[in-house]
């Protein structure tokens, strides 16, 4: 474990030229998926900007570098290993001092997709059993409770190619699953048993709108009167029928299901400001193709409780009646196409009313990938300017919690390695986190306070050449902190700070 502090390098506003790339388009964007992240929490609170000291090309003295800023959030990761995952949890002001959070075991040589639910209390992560061919189908989610220290099975069939995403309030989780040719989403209401010497919290409910049912007096016919002399013996006495205990809720339901012919795959990538909605991804298939951006709802668990409190009661059946066929999923509302092409890397900003990506654009006569914002309520997308950036294919634009910039990762140049530039939403000129000294830096996730940009830094040259990766931390003051090397890691989260 080491630590290294550098200072900005002065850099080439412009002109910088690029390294190419062998190979078709398509064997570039496979590549690609190296860099993209699927599901996750919810963005931060808003944040202040940091102040971003932008050197021009001429300048040859660099002032000295201030200290890095302070954090109280610590930073969560995952180790692989050929039949363990650890995951750690790590303070940035001392990073040599890792705190084992858990150990997950898996079937050799494939690592677990883990995720970190926002009040830090569970792991929910997905594993490849024994005899299992195929991880896009074949994974089975688990629930790690971090307080009582005990793992359950929770679902099998599931694709471990996207990282469960929770809500906010870590009551509820979202999973895909591939089921023949039909792509879903699951909702899985989180149940968790009390901890010893821990008391259960209740949650508030709708209150449910009275009803007055009006007494209506029955008579019978007169010849239904039953004659005075008739009595019934005790043991023939009618007796009320005892109240049927109603079956237990399924926690898990399929909410999006969609045939592969018209939709490839979901990606939830999110929740709407309405405290009801999830934001996903739509990729289409058949000849319309293209990405776009959807909403459903209830997806929340203050949106399921007010549909509950609103439903009408099922009509009780007869016991030879059979039951009602089980109705499709609903589908997702259409919002806004992003590109005619397969779009990637997105990332939903803070006030959650602007979704970052990726698209292929034709830049001299090749494709490149290119950083866009759609905006959610116009329902536009525009391109993001790559003025002051290196040329190329560009990398998972992620939001700053202060919603004014995005952090976007580039290739190195023949004359630099590969830093993040902070590139201003509503325009301007970018600046650049501290360079690395080797490869190039793909962004992960920001601290919630704004302090760090987790980042993974690839040692290679190109993206036919990642070479190996790492986790570093870099910093808006200028400081990069080396977190983890040697091995392979994952971001998982960040632990908010000690109560």
């Amino acid at each position: 474990m080491t630590t290294k502090v550098q200072r900005v390098p002065g850099r080439r506003a412009r002109v910088l030229a690029s390294l190419r790339i062998a190979g078709a388009c398509t064997a570039v964007l496979a590549v690609v998926l190296l860099f993209s992240t699927c599901g996750g929490g919810e963005p931060s609170e808003q944040t202040p900007a940091p102040s971003i000291d932008v050197r021009s090309p001429g300048e040859e003295t660099i002032p000295p570098t201030p200290p890095p800023g302070d954090t109280s959030f610590r930073i969560v990761f995952q180790e692989s290993g050929a039949t363990e995952d650890k995951i750690w949890r790590v303070s940035p002001s001392n990073p040599a001092n890792r705190e084992p959070v858990a150990s997950i075991k898996h079937r050799d040589g494939w690592s677990v997709k883990a995720s970190l639910s926002p009040d830090s209390r569970s792991i929910a992560y997905i594993a490849v059993p024994e005899g299992a061919t195929d991880a896009s189908y074949q994974g089975e989610l688990f629930m790690t409770d971090l307080k009582r220290q005990e793992t359950e099975l929770v679902y099998r069939g599931v694709d471990l190619r996207f990282r469960p995403m929770w809500t906010s309030d870590s009551k509820l989780l979202y999973v895909r699953r591939l089921f023949g040719m039909e792509t879903l989403i699951l909702q899985i209401k989180v149940i968790r048993k009390l901890a010893p010497g821990e008391t259960a919290t209740p949650s508030p409910s709708p209150s449910p709108t009275p009803t007055v049912t009006p007494f209506v007096e029955e008579t019978l016919p007169p010849e239904e009167t039953i004659p005075p002399e008739e009595t019934f013996p005790p043991e023939e006495t009618d007796t009320p029928s005892p109240t049927p205990t109603p079956a237990p809720e399924d926690p898990v339901k399929t909410i999006l299901q969609a045939h592969m012919g018209s939709v490839l795959t979901f990606i939830p990538v999110g929740f709407a400001d309405d405290g009801k909605s999830m934001y996903l991804i739509q990729v289409q298939g058949g000849t319309g193709g293209g990405t776009l951006v959807a909403s459903y709802s209830p997806a929340t668990a203050q949106a399921l409780a007010e549909e509950k409190a609103k439903a009408t009661p099922e009509p009780t059946l007869a016991p030879d009646q059979p039951p009602p066929p089980t109705p499709r999923p609903a589908q997702a509302n259409f919002i806004v196409k992003l590109s005619d092409q397969i779009a990637r890397d997105y990332d939903l900003s803070p006030d959650k009313k602007h979704l970052s990506y990726l698209a292929q654009e034709i830049v001299s006569g090749e494709f490149v990938l290119r950083p866009f914002t759609a905006d959610l309520a116009a329902k536009t997308t525009t391109p993001l300017s790559t003025d002051g950036l290196p040329p190329g294919d560009h990398f998972r634009p992620l939001w700053h919690p202060g919603g004014a910039m995005l952090a976007i990762g580039s290739l190195p140049t023949s004359l630099e390695t590969g830093a993040i530039a902070l590139v201003p939403v509503g325009g301007g000129v970018p600046g650049f986190l501290p360079a690395p000294e080797r490869g190039f830096d793909v962004p992960t996730a920001w601290a919630p306070d704004g302090s760090f940009l987790a980042v993974t830094n690839y040692s290679g040259d190109s993206l036919a050449n990642v070479g190996a990766s790492r986790i570093d931390l870099v910093a808006p003051t200028g400081q990069r902190i080396i977190l983890a090397d040697g091995n392979q890691f994952e971001f998982v989260g960040w632990f908010p700070p000690p109560a």
